[in-house]
């Protein structure tokens, strides 16, 4: 009840506060109509990418009555709570993702952020005592401007940046209340607001909130009000500086550095709240690629350059922004905004014009990057040396000009005349402007992106003319206040909603609902595939269309469909991981537990990409190196393979000649033969059978495949070719192949070769060469699925070990004669002689699979290690028979367990000491805060 009478009381005091502000929360809701009434999803770039699928496993997890403390199906198994861009304690997520559908919280999680950040901009506003017109074109021109806008797929960057305004409102409240009391208070609310702020994902924008807002308490507004009457112990600083302020009085006239405690002492308190995050994502940033820093390439990337600054006049200068310009170097706030920001110097001559108009020239200049010695530097300060991107200074740009714009637009206000009531002329501009906008927002869905590109050609000389025309008459006086807000605010709201209009057909589409939900075709052909039972694997040779991403399974896609993958898409990816996937040849992927390998498609226009389509990295490259083999006595060679694009070929024509070395220096060739040996892989497709002149010989294989344009359904082939090559009927032995396309190389693909021994038992000219035998099982315009006939076991039992640090491992394992199956390289724990791989009579055997609790059991003749291919991490623990053991870091990246003879069962447990110490502090910064806002209840 008390708190029902004070909500109305405020209400009652700010009544002129109450439409502003729903009309700014409500604008995102409208804007993206589509969404908001679920018609369509927010699907583009990184929300497809990363937070679909990785808030989608938020969501099992939440409902299955956990964290998602570790994700299995991930990089070989991820902290993905520790990684922190799903937010998973950031207040609105436990209820959207645990309660609704992944589609609706997706869309929502984004709107509420939209709207957060307009509201917490108009009220910073206000708090400067600007007038709600004003306020309100700040709060649209900062949340849908540039930065915001543009950055939907980035959601956590939304989440994070978001709190900004409402961190410096709040400590604009405490440092205009003047009861202590009271000012304790608002201090609590901004340690609450900054722990939100942390919770949101993005550790960069949270830490250049924080610099903004030391930098900002700084500046001696002259509010009165010393440090003394709120911290007694540190009253002496404030004497301290007193007296250095009487030596150096121009500095200090404008500077009060002591306040920046009460900011340190804030965030600190927040950075407590949000503990129970902080601590498990620095514990990983630790053995991330950050952990030394950021290479100079990388920290420099998107640096800004002309064209840029540029676009803030001009957004599409570049033309089509996607995939032309990143959305890192957007920075647009709407032409009027601007042209009152640079104004703003010109009609009010005080500190907070001066302060945010050094903040957005800084910001400008240190987006210069890798051209700003002073940039560069920053890479050699500690927590600076985490973070890239220079141009993400827009994120302080974009705030400080669209507040310039504010105080100018207050100041053309103050000018106004005003009426007592609502003119004819001013209800038409009124009405002008909601229509505009209304049609704006109504045909978004049916006008094409090429429409909207050939209206911003003309469209910013018109904008600049009419910021002109609004300028010259406000400063002359030539509108009444209610006009002038009109044509203001409209303005303002019809450029950027034109501006959005481009990025909803790009970097900010969405997709129906029945679209986001479609599983992918391929899912049906990675047969039993489970956490514990083998991985995907796609290749990042290209980066594909969001259709072919899907079908590919590209990472971190997999999580949406329960497909366990062996890489993923992160930006604190184990050090030890990412050196491993830079060397992964077919015995690493084999030891990942890799079943299937994904290679996304392009057309095949030309043998070229007809050839990279199918080119598995990790069978033999036939075509392009011989392949060198131990000395292998063979009677006979059987070749699989198909055609491409080979239609006219009649029978007989030869398409490459296999040559063969024999240990005895002789080499010779047999002929690959169309019609004979082998033919096109797409035999069977309409348009093929219909003119194809050579016959279809025996076949090897039969797959699923959709081809052609119109694509057309139809089976794929690969074919088999026997090859006598005995010397006078005896056997040779072979030690080298060579294939030799008479074809474009890309037209002939071979997919395995096998030698029939004497004893007329078959082998893998891929298994002695250190290659893998890769079988092609689907194939359509986006994706090939090759299945992995040498995939070791999850888990194993390895008898001969070495120790070694991680560059001699490396060096070793990387090679392609490497046999993880016989010799296991740990980073410690002891080294071993006793036999090389598992014996037929051992077994290891998974028999409880869960994200945090794994089981096995073991039967070991002999002393040896288990390596579980599981990714490791430094919070697992093992017990071998109820007692703790050592687990070593076992090939680089997995789990390994000593074992002696006889049967155990080992149990793995995920227990993160640094998420139970972040959440005792976060407990207790909870209560420390409670009790102050209980203290400073009765105000």
């Amino acid at each position: 009840m008390n708190l029902f009478y004070r909500l109305k009381q405020y209400l009652a005091s700010h009544v002129n506060d109450v439409l502003p502000i729903a009309l700014l929360a409500g604008f995102p809701f409208i804007y993206f109509w589509q969404a908001t009434l679920r018609q369509a999803v927010f699907f583009f770039g990184d929300i497809f990418l990363f937070f679909y699928p990785t808030h989608q496993a938020y969501a099992d997890a939440l409902r299955a009555g956990r964290l998602p403390l570790w994700e299995p199906r991930m990089l070989a198994g991820f902290p993905l709570y520790a990684e922190g861009q799903i937010g998973a304690l950031y207040p609105t997520h436990p209820f959207l993702y645990g309660l609704l559908p992944i589609d609706v919280a997706t869309n929502y999680d984004i709107l509420i952020n939209l709207a957060w950040v307009a509201v917490g901009m108009y009220l910073f506003m206000r708090a400067l005592n600007l007038r709600p017109a004003s306020a309100f074109l700040a709060g649209v021109a900062f949340s849908f401007g540039g930065f915001f806008i543009v950055r939907l797929q980035h959601m956590s960057v939304l989440a994070t940046a978001a709190w900004l305004p409402w961190t410096l409102w709040a400590w604009e409240k405490h440092e205009q209340e003047k009861d202590a009391k009271k000012r304790w208070r608002w201090l609590a609310v901004l340690a609450i607001f900054s722990g939100i702020q942390l919770l949101g994902g993005h550790p960069q924008f949270a830490f250049m909130s924080v610099i903004l807002l030391a930098l900002y308490a700084m500046v001696n507004w002259q509010r009165g009000g010393t440090l003394e009457n709120e911290i007694a112990p540190l009253a002496w600083l404030a004497k301290l500086q007193a007296s250095v302020a009487r030596r150096v009085p121009i500095v200090f006239e404008y500077v009060t550095l002591t306040r920046v405690i009460l900011v340190v002492l804030a965030v600190g308190v927040g950075a407590a709240i949000a503990a129970m995050q902080l601590l498990p994502t620095y514990e990983l940033s630790t053995i991330s690629n950050r952990a030394a820093g950021l290479l100079p390439k990388f920290f420099n990337a998107y640096s800004l350059r002309l064209p840029h600054y540029l676009m803030l006049l001009y957004p599409f200068l570049l033309g089509n922004p996607y995939p032309r310009v990143s959305v890192e170097v957007v920075g647009y706030i709407g032409l009027l905004p601007l042209v009152l920001a640079f104004a703003a110097p010109l009609v009010r001559r005080d500190r907070r014009v001066v302060f945010f108009l050094l903040i957005a020239l800084v910001a400008l200049f240190l987006g210069l990057g890798d051209q700003n010695v002073f940039y560069r530097g920053l890479r050699y300060l500690p927590l600076f040396n985490y973070f890239r991107v220079p141009s993400r200074f827009f994120f302080w740009y974009t705030f400080a000009a669209t507040i310039l714009a504010a105080y100018t637009f207050d100041y053309l206000l103050a000018r106004a005349h005003v009426t007592a009531t609502v003119t004819r002329g001013q209800k038409i501009a009124l009405a002008l402007v909601v229509l505009v906008l209304a049609a704006i927002i109504g045909i978004i869905p049916a006008v094409p992106l090429e429409t909207w590109l050939a209206l911003w050609v003309w469209l910013p000389l018109a904008l600049a003319l009419i910021a002109a025309w609004i300028l010259l008459g406000a400063r002359r006086g030539l509108f009444t206040r209610t006009t002038l807000t009109a044509l203001g605010v409209g303005v303002v709201m019809i450029d950027l909603a034109l501006f959005e209009s481009v990025y909803t057909k790009t970097y900010d589409s969405m997709t129906t609902v029945a679209d986001f939900y479609t599983p992918p075709s391929t899912l049906a052909y990675l047969k039993n595939l489970s956490p514990e039972n083998g991985r995907a694997l796609t290749s990042l040779w290209i980066y594909p269309w969001m259709v072919t991403m899907r079908e590919s399974l590209y990472p971190n896609v997999t999580l949406a469909y329960n497909i366990p993958s062996a890489i993923g898409y992160t930006p604190l990816l184990p050090q030890a991981m990412s050196e491993y996937l830079e060397v992964l040849d077919a015995p690493l992927m084999n030891l990942l537990n890799v079943r299937y390998y994904l290679m996304p498609q392009m057309l095949p226009v030309d043998a070229k990409t007809e050839g990279d389509d199918v080119n598995d990295g990790f069978a033999p490259d036939w075509n392009r190196h011989d392949i060198a083999i131990p000395p292998t006595l063979a009677t006979n060679l059987i070749v699989t393979s198909s055609l491409a694009q080979s239609v006219d070929l009649r029978d007989g024509d030869v398409v490459a000649q296999i040559g063969l070395l024999a240990q005895d220096g002789t080499w010779f060739t047999v002929p690959l033969r169309a019609g004979y040996d082998t033919a096109e892989w797409a035999y069977d497709r309409t348009d093929v059978l219909k003119v194809i002149k050579h016959a279809r010989p025996t076949i090897a294989t039969t797959f699923d495949a959709r081809s052609a344009f119109p694509t057309e359904a139809h089976p794929g082939h690969t074919y088999r070719a026997q090859f006598d090559i005995t010397r006078n009927g005896k056997p040779l032995a072979i030690t080298d192949v060579m294939v030799m396309p008479t074809l474009a190389p890309g037209l002939v693909h071979i997919e395995t070769m096998a030698l029939v021994q004497p004893n007329g038992s078959s082998v893998s000219l891929a298994a002695l060469s250190g290659h893998s035998d890769q079988q092609l099982i689907y194939r359509t315009n986006e994706v090939a699925v090759f299945e992995n006939q040498n995939t070791l076991p999850r888990a194993f039992l390895v008898h001969d070990t070495q120790i070694a640090d991680d560059d001699a491992t490396i060096k070793v394992i990387g090679k392609e004669q490497f046999k993880p199956a016989q010799l296991l390289f740990l980073d410690g724990g002891q080294a071993l002689n006793a036999g090389g791989a598992q014996r037929a009579d051992e077994s290891v055997r998974i028999v409880n699979y869960q994200p945090e609790h794994v089981v096995l059991t073991v039967d070991a003749k002999a002393d040896g290690y288990v390596l579980l291919a599981d990714a490791w991490a430094p919070s697992w623990v093992a017990r071998v028979d109820g007692v703790e053991t050592p687990i070593q870091r076992g090939d680089l990246i997995f789990r390994a367990v000593k074992v002696s003879p006889g049967t155990h069962q080992i149990e793995f447990d995920y227990r993160p000491l640094w998420l139970y110490v972040g959440a005792a502090i976060s407990g207790l910064a909870l209560v420390l805060i409670g009790a102050a806002l209980w203290w400073t209840r009765k105000i």
